[in-house]
Formats: structure tokens, C-alpha cells, sequence
């Protein structure tokens, strides 16, 4: 979700090129230069794009892997929409995850994925969180399992 230019789809696709990769966005702009970056990185047929809202993926449930993405934050986007749109991301993200399976997200909204993932029955376990920077600003690196269900 929210894949943008696709470059973090492109390095774990180059990284791990036994995966299947899709990523999907709103912004036709953003899709368009993803594609065009996925075709220059030799990609086509292992990267698939899609245009689709990130909180109603069209998806099956409970059939994901792994879940990479690069939120909205930064002076682009405000915190209180973050704290609107967030909750409804992590509830897709739960619902499309397989049990067990985790959740890679880049954010500067570290408070509000930890009052999303922290609180009790989330149905998510915080596995790690790392600080890092991008254009200048700080953000987290956040790692997340989807509690299997008993």
C-alpha cells in the first residue's frame, strides 16, 4: 500500500527476487512513475501495480506475507489527518496479514503507531522499532507481527 514511485518495492524485489511483489497507490501520478521505475529496474512480471485505496485493498483476507510502506508524513501531511488515517491502514493491514506474518512501515508518526499497535487486543506484537532519518528528518522504522489467533 501507498507504494509511491515503488522504490522500496524495487530494492526488496531486487533483494528477494523468489517473491511476489504488489504495490498500489491512489495517486495516478505516483503510479505512473512506478511503473516507469519498475520497467527501468527490469522488473515487469515479478512487480505488480495497482490503483486502489490502501484501506479497502482488494485484497483476500489473511493472504499477505509481508506488508512494506512508506506512510505519509513530513510537512505534506499533517498529524491530525496521520491520526485519522492511521488506524484505518493498520485495521486493512490486520485484516489482509497473514497470522503471524509481519509489517514493515517507515513513518514519523511513532506515537500514533504505537497507540495503534501497543494497546491491548490490537491483534498486533511490536517486534522492533529503529530510528532513522530521511530528508532530514527523523523518522522510525517500525516491525510488526500479526498475532496468529488461537
Amino acid at each position: 500500500p501507498m507504494v509511491g514511485r515503488a522504490g522500496i518495492l524495487i530494492e526488496a524485489a531486487k533483494a528477494y527476487p523468489s517473491a511476489s511483489y504488489v504495490g498500489s497507490d491512489m495517486d495516478a501520478i505516483q503510479l505512473e512513475g512506478a511503473v516507469e521505475n519498475i520497467h527501468s529496474a527490469g522488473l515487469n512480471g515479478r512487480v505488480t501495480i495497482m490503483h486502489a485505496d490502501a484501506t479497502r485493498l482488494p485484497i483476500r483476507s489473511g493472504s499477505v506475507d509481508v506488508i512494506l510502506t512508506d506512510l505519509p508524513f513530513g510537512k505534506k501531511h499533517q498529524k491530525a489527518d496521520n491520526s485519522q488515517l492511521y488506524p484505518s491502514l493498520f485495521a486493512e493491514f490486520l485484516r489482509v496479514l497473514k497470522p503471524g506474518c509481519v509489517a514493515v512501515i517507515l513513518t514519523t508518526c511513532k506515537a500514533i503507531v504505537e497507540d495503534i499497535v501497543l494497546v491491548e487486543n490490537s491483534g498486533f506484537e511490536a517486534c522492533w522499532r529503529r530510528q532513522v532519518f530521511v530528508g532530514g528528518l527523523k523518522a522510525s522504522m517500525h516491525l510488526i507481527r500479526k498475532l496468529a489467533v488461537d
